[in-house]
């Protein structure tokens, strides 16, 4: 399957800004609060969380690569599942623009349930600078419509390794973002730059997904 890269890289940034900085932004002013709290230095507990986001995404698409390999069988098999993944990238998209709330409403959280909870509590209780990295790929596991749109595009792939470079441009894509929220929580989270950012990611999703539509109907 063909990739772009680049397009995917600055649709995970722009996603970023807006949705995931608005979905996980309690988390990150929870760990903020934590730094705080036993006066570590932000900058490197930032970062050891985000990269501990990135960990999870690497795994998930190893794993969504691997399993896709049946992608690869036949050009119409291959154009299907992109215009699968582009009338879903498109969908994604307009719910971020349009129905908001309904989109939070599909995204359980697994911090409200129980044992999970219970364990991220433990974990959060820590004070050891591993603790970031662990919470960071707890955060990476929870149920998110973003990772699950990277996911998909993981899954045609076409491998492991290639869903691994697609998860971890993902990752990396989003580190910037999400490390200055962490360092500039009181700015990020309130700000109006963050509805702005909001909207554009999801204007560029939807023509991504139409552009996926358009490469899979040619392989038809």
């Amino acid at each position: 399957m063909e990739l772009d890269f680049f397009l995917i890289f600055n649709i995970a940034f722009f996603a970023s800004i807006g949705h995931c900085i608005g979905m996980c932004g309690g988390i990150v002013l929870a760990l903020n609060s934590k730094i705080a709290q036993n006066h570590f230095s932000p900058v490197p507990c930032n970062l050891l969380y985000n990269l501990g986001r990135i960990s999870s995404y690497l795994l998930i698409g190893a794993l969504c690569g691997g399993a896709g390999k049946v992608f690869e069988i036949n050009p119409y098999t291959k154009g299907g599942a992109l215009i699968f993944i582009g009338i879903v990238t498109s969908a994604f998209g307009a719910l971020i623009l349009f129905a908001p709330k309904f989109l939070s409403k599909i995204e359980p959280s697994l911090t409200q349930k129980g044992g999970f909870k219970a364990f991220f509590a433990k974990i959060y209780a820590s004070k050891s600078l591993r603790s970031f990295y662990i919470l960071g790929i707890l955060n990476g596991l929870l149920p998110c419509g973003i990772v699950y749109y990277f996911a998909l595009i993981a899954l045609a792939s076409g491998g492991a390794l290639r869903g691994m470079a697609i998860m971890g441009i993902f990752g990396v894509a989003t580190l910037i973002p999400m490390l200055l929220a962490g360092i500039l929580t009181n700015l990020l989270l309130t700000s109006r730059f963050k509805d702005i950012m909001f909207k554009i990611s999801a204007v560029v999703m939807i023509g991504f997904g139409f552009y996926t539509i358009y490469k899979g109907i040619k392989l038809f």
